[in-house]
């Protein structure tokens, strides 16, 4: 298959999105990824991305202990760091909903730190059978604590704001494939030539973990300690939290000006729908 003779069927059996089909047929990273996976057992195949927030909130063992009880297996583990460029180029279509309070804080927590991606196997998919990013979709649960349900995935990790949820995943095979070619291309990684039966990424946690110190992500815990220091104490007595988007943390209180901001700002703008709508894993239950 060349560079520019992907048919829209092709699109369409990864994807139970009609405009994502559109988007996608031009997309250049979803291009990329197709001509490095297998059509034929993508669909077993997923990923998590733990972000920083995950790694200073600890949930980094806590999350593959959740993998590891609903049968995913980690095929390959790799740390990566994002930038205000790939955050936006992974979230292209849904990002243009986003407000600029939440774009200036996404633009300080995910460059914070590496973030661990782990690429999973599907112990229970067989063909025609549910995929493995629409079901590991499913059991994540939305990004919103209000709209969580007990059994989600972000309910055990018990994310405290819409930002600190610790954990993104592809929606559907489409996506594994963009977000995939994506990430080879701005990263370096060869991700999909090493996948193995079972990788271990013990190590890659223990890496990050000595390098980004332990933190509550509490805000009324983060707001206290501001208080406690000098350089904030004026902005912590007044709770005059969009001061704290005016100008670099200081050495030390990222993840207490982080822990506040993301418990205070809109994250998007009231109207607008993004380019492309979520698929939900019933889309795929129901159409197996």
């Amino acid at each position: 298959m060349t560079y520019s003779d992907v048919p829209g069927a092709v699109v369409a059996e990864l994807t139970r999105s009609r405009e994502k089909v559109a988007h996608y047929l031009v997309d250049p990273y979803f291009r990329a990824g197709l001509r490095r996976v297998d059509l034929s057992t993508v669909a077993g195949l997923t990923f998590v991305v733990l972000k920083p927030d995950a790694v200073a909130g600890r949930r980094l063992e806590p999350a593959l202990e959740a993998l590891r009880d609903n049968d995913f297996i980690v095929a390959g583990a790799w740390t990566f760091r994002f930038t205000p460029l790939l955050t936006r180029e992974v979230w292209r279509y849904q990002f243009n909903i986003a407000s600029w309070d939440r774009a200036a804080v996404v633009d300080l927590l995910l460059p914070s730190t590496d973030s661990l991606l782990l690429v999973l196997r599907d112990r229970t998919w067989t063909p025609g059978a549910q995929p493995a990013a629409s079901r590991l979709s499913a059991l994540k649960g939305s990004a919103d604590p209000a709209r969580r349900r007990p059994d989600d995935l972000r309910s055990r990790l018990n994310g405290p704001t819409t930002l600190f949820n610790f954990l993104h995943t592809a929606d559907e095979p489409a996506d594994v494939v963009r977000e995939l070619g994506l990430l080879e291309l701005a990263t370096g990684l060869s991700i999909l030539d090493s996948l193995t039966g079972e990788a271990d990424p013990s190590a890659l946690v223990a890496r990050l973990h000595d390098e980004v110190p332990a933190h509550d992500l509490d805000r009324e815990r983060s707001w206290t300690r501001l208080a406690a220091r000098p350089d904030y104490a004026g902005i912590a007595r007044r709770r005059a939290w969009r001061e704290l988007l005016e100008v670099p943390p200081a050495a030390g209180a990222l993840w207490d000006v982080l822990s506040v901001l993301t418990a205070e700002i809109d994250c998007n703008v009231p109207g607008l729908e993004p380019l492309v709508p979520t698929i939900g894993a019933a889309m795929w239950e129901v159409s197996a």
